[in-house]
């Protein structure tokens, strides 16, 4: 079993690389051929498939095909296929011109375009070479990749995981008709994925399943601030899209006062108001010693004795759940990660009552003597015994410890 990759260009042609079912490069790599060389080509060596770094046709409608859509989801740049008629006459999609007839000549050699699904067999597939690398490797290369020479690197390293013997190729458009050739080896086996839609054109990957999104690699870079900073974008890439998840499980946005009130009201029976922005109150308890009982719920990363408290509208409960107690550190020097470690539960009119009598002024960030806060305490001591908790409220509290 043999696969023809082609890399496509409108200036330096077509440039083919056959690898057999070992990834063996069988034949030279062959530079600046015409589609009549490649029908020829396909019609001598008879290959289980033909893969083509190229569109088969333009776009039917919009910007963009539905398969570049879904690899710029998963963080992957692919140019886009465009439909409007002026756009097409440009010189940059020149290049697809000359793919379109890189397909002519695989149909006239026997292998139609493959628009899915089942299997590849016998079929011209489209690829996308930089896509495969990227799948092939599971990262997106280092944003500094600048030059062709670079980039023909970081994808014969992709080429090489998989046992193709990279010496031979001497330009990055060899390694793309590789990678397309490797990709077609991999589809013939069944580890692919196609993107896209049939009267579109249809993208196949050389991996069994894309993930939500991927990760760019990290290499050293000169001076630690530039590091930093590309893995400070890097890490703040991943809380967005951490976030994105948290919100549409809770159906909120992803703060930690919004996220401690879909807990409490999942853990404690608590139905939550329709607004999340209701002042004084959050939800009311719906069963149990509390049922019909208004709360307001807060979540502080940190223990450190303070309640912002509500005058305007004062609820019959507070519920606070709080992380670890504050050592005294310098802020700068401390991290706040989202914990419980405790929650206390307050009856509002008569902590407002006992802190006013103490000659304390109320409001947002008000100190509250620790005497209060550990008879208030319902987890981990049940010293409140107004929500006492069952096993199963005590073991879903310390999934966030």
């Amino acid at each position: 079993m043999i696969a023809v990759g082609v890399d496509v260009s409108a200036e330096r042609r077509l440039d083919v690389v056959v690898l057999d079912e070992s990834s063996r490069i069988v034949e030279a790599p062959r530079e600046r051929q015409s589609a009549e060389d490649l029908e020829a080509a396909l019609s001598r060596l008879h290959p289980a498939v033909v893969a083509i770094d190229s569109p088969p046709a333009f776009g039917v409608d919009g910007r963009s095909r539905l398969a570049e859509r879904r690899l710029m989801q998963v963080g992957i740049n692919i140019y886009a296929t465009p439909s409007d008629p002026a756009a097409r006459s440009r010189p940059f999609y020149r290049w697809i011109l000359a793919g379109m007839e890189a397909y002519e000549a695989a149909e006239r050699a026997g292998f139609f375009l493959y628009r899915g699904p089942g299997p590849v067999t016998g079929r011209a597939i489209e690829v996308f070479p930089h896509a495969s690398a990227v799948c092939l490797r599971g990262k997106l290369p280092p944003l500094r990749l600048r030059r062709k020479s670079q980039r023909a690197q970081w994808r014969k390293a992709a080429l090489a995981s998989r046992g193709v013997a990279v010496e031979t190729l001497h330009s990055l458009d060899q390694v793309d008709a590789a990678l397309a050739a490797l990709t077609g080896l991999l589809a013939v086996r069944g580890i692919f994925t196609a993107v896209g839609s049939p009267h579109e054109g249809i993208i196949v990957l050389p991996v069994a399943e894309l993930p939500e999104r991927y990760s760019r690699e990290v290499e050293p870079l000169a001076t630690g601030h530039d590091q930093g900073l590309e893995r400070l974008a890097e890490l703040i890439r991943q809380r967005n899209a951490t976030e994105e998840e948290i919100s549409r499980i809770i159906g909120r946005p992803a703060q930690i006062g919004h996220i401690g009130e879909y807990i409490a009201s999942r853990i404690f029976g608590i139905t939550l108001s329709r607004s999340a922005t209701e002042e004084g109150i959050d939800g009311v308890f719906g069963d149990g010693p509390l049922a019909g009982k208004s709360v307001n719920i807060k979540w502080y990363a940190k223990d450190e004795g303070i309640l912002d408290l509500s005058l305007r509208v004062v609820p019959d409960y507070y519920l606070v759940l709080a992380g670890p107690r504050s050592g005294g550190e310098p802020s700068k020097e401390s991290t706040r990660p989202w914990l419980i470690r405790s929650v206390y539960l307050f009856e509002a009119p008569g902590l407002h009552e006992a802190l006013r009598a103490r000659g304390i002024r109320l409001g947002i960030a008000t100190s509250v003597i620790s005497a209060l806060w550990k008879g208030a305490e319902v987890f981990p001591e049940p010293r409140n015994p107004l929500l006492p908790l069952s096993d199963e409220q005590r073991r879903l509290l310390s999934l966030f410890g």
